[in-house]
């Protein structure tokens, strides 16, 4: 395991506030609107150098030719502003209203055609994104094993589906792979936990620890080791993609984005919180629109930091 390549990075999961799926984000992209709230994140968080953005095959589906340039827009602007970008090409998480992604019975079917069109979604985006400079790393998916585990036949269809989107992106980048995963132990056939069964396809190991409770320092902290025990016997970069669950009040969600930060910031780990500012999707806002209880921005649409939340900057 090794916590100095992305050791300095500070950044936030990011989803403009104009749609609620990736069709919405994508295909109604606004590149002024999206660049105005990224420079008002840099002013609020100047610490902040890297974002992770959620692409949509959904989208890419619908319109190739628009998707692709707006998704490579977001890079340029991205560029521009001098922050990385850590593009996320499939998913596996699903809530309400469901943003849009993957699940067992849609790779069943996709196997039958060797995962096309998904091959060639990834490939071209993955190209288009090289051209801008901005990638840090390519992210594979996000959270592929939540509806997957406890089922062989899945897992092992969810490993070769992963495998071939890997080989799609390395075809036309060279920037490191990885896959953002829960870093737990999971009924998975064969490995037991998430980490071991990606280590064949990603270069770097992206966490995301929602599972530990963030109730203590020291609770936490040792919970944060045990996991990261996890990652110790491979010997690549390990960095945290998302983190900080969400709670309904200001108050609470800044106790546990208080005490979450500062013991990765202490173990030496950079981070990308979940999430800059509030959004239509899932866990970006409050009640009573959709599954808003976790209300999971740092930021207020004014571009002011949401009260509680200023310890960001601390870390």
């Amino acid at each position: 395991m090794i916590t100095e390549t992305y050791r300095h990075i500070r950044g936030f999961n990011f989803q403009p506030p104009w749609g609620s799926n990736g069709r919405d984000v994508w295909l109604r992209f606004d590149g002024a609107e999206y660049r105005r709230i990224l420079e008002m994140a840099q002013k609020a968080f100047p610490k902040m150098n890297t974002v992770r953005v959620w692409l949509s095959f959904d989208a890419w589906l619908d319109d190739p030719v628009s998707a692709v340039r707006n998704m490579k827009a977001a890079g340029e602007i991205l560029k521009a502003l001098g922050l990385h970008m850590v593009p996320v090409y499939c998913n596996g998480w699903h809530s309400t209203p469901d943003f849009g992604g993957f699940t067992p019975e849609i790779l069943r079917a996709q196997e039958k055609q060797n995962f096309e069109p998904y091959r060639t979604y990834v490939r071209n985006t993955a190209a288009a994104l090289e051209e801008t400079g901005a990638v840090l790393f390519q992210d594979i998916s996000n959270e592929p094993l939540n509806n997957f585990v406890g089922h062989e036949d899945n897992c092992a269809r969810l490993h070769r589906f992963l495998a071939a989107m890997g080989e799609e992106i390395r075809s036309v980048s060279d920037k490191p792979i990885t896959i953002g995963s829960q870093c737990s132990p999971m009924d998975i056939p064969g490995y037991g936990n998430d980490v071991d069964f990606l280590q064949d396809i990603e270069d770097v190991i992206t966490l995301h620890p929602y599972s530990m409770w963030s109730g203590p320092l020291d609770t936490h902290k040792g919970y944060l080791h045990s996991v990261l025990d996890l990652c110790k016997p491979y010997d690549k970069p390990v960095i945290i993609t998302e983190c900080c669950w969400g709670a309904p009040t200001d108050e609470e969600r800044g106790r546990i984005v208080d005490t979450e930060l500062k013991n990765y910031a202490d173990a030496g780990i950079g981070f990308i919180v979940h999430a800059l500012a509030p959004s239509p999707v899932a866990d970006l806002h409050k009640e009573p629109y959709g599954n808003g209880g976790l209300n999971m921005p740092f930021m207020n649409a004014d571009g002011t930091i949401r009260k509680f939340h200023e310890c960001y900057n601390q870390y």
